[in-house]
């Protein structure tokens, strides 16, 4: 029976590889279509059908596929076309790979795979925004802010919910369906807070003689801090050595990058 059960998670595992290599390779024949049309509505319409085969919790990440889709065909196009192939394709069939995984649940951390996806993400929506011209930086910004709300609302909505259907008896469980409500309600307050930290965060780089790269780096390095602080206080409780921790990370990781772009 273990032999069984092996083997079928390892063919889960070799399913969901395979669908991240098809995202890659439909991605690149976007970026070698040029801009065409054709090719990018392909590579969308080739993204929904891995993203619903399953359809097992096809609901739980539906904002993350389209951010993931979105972002892919805009760097693919504003970025220098053998940079995108070389870093950008195996960056974004990595996403995708993590993306599955977490929505299909075919690892057991699942949480885990959903936030180094959310972190990725994260990242490469700073870049692109940062990428932006500064006459179209005010609606490029408001663009980024829902990316990474409709981002980071998926990722708190479904751990959390993956966790509650484990520990809470639902059925015929008033306080369990209150505390569902409550939590929601959180995790769009979480989202939200992120998001406006991330937006006045970039705002506030963009005045810095900086390039998209150091801009995006920075801008990511503060959301790195705030996201820390946010994490670690759902599970063990705000206190001041996660905040000198964060704000120490921070400030040397900071320190670090000024360096390394004198």
């Amino acid at each position: 029976m273990a032999i069984r059960l092996k083997s079928v998670f390892q063919d889960r595992r070799s399913a969901l590889l395979l669908k991240a290599v098809v995202f890659g390779v439909f991605l690149w024949i976007a970026q070698a279509g040029e801009g065409g049309f054709a090719p990018a509505l392909f590579f969308i319409l080739v993204s929904g059908v891995l993203y619903f085969s399953p359809s097992f919790r096809g609901g739980k990440y539906i904002g993350s596929i389209l951010v993931l889709v979105s972002l892919a065909l805009f760097l693919e196009r504003n970025t220098v076309s053998t940079a995108f192939s070389l870093l950008g394709i195996p960056f974004f069939s990595a996403l995708a790979f993590f993306l599955f995984g977490a929505k299909e649940l075919v690892f057991a951390r699942a949480r885990t795979w959903a936030l180094l996806f959310a972190f990725g993400v994260t990242y490469a929506a700073t870049l692109a925004l940062f990428l932006i011209e500064s006459d179209a930086f005010i609606r490029a910004a408001f663009t980024y802010g829902i990316m990474i709300f409709l981002t980071w609302r998926d990722f708190f909505s479904s751990t959390a919910s993956t966790r509650i259907s484990t520990d809470t008896p639902l059925v015929g469980n008033e306080s369990g369906e209150e505390k569902i409500v409550q939590l929601r309600g959180s995790h769009y307050f979480s989202a939200l807070v992120i998001t406006y930290l991330g937006v006045e965060t970039a705002w506030a780089v963009r005045l810095l003689p900086l390039d998209a790269i150091g801009g995006a780096n920075l801008t990511f390095l503060g959301l790195i801090a705030v996201l820390n602080i946010i994490l670690r206080s759902a599970e063990q409780g705000l206190s001041k050595r996660i905040l000198l921790m964060s704000v120490t990370v921070f400030i040397a990781l900071l320190l670090f990058m000024l360096w390394m772009n004198l």
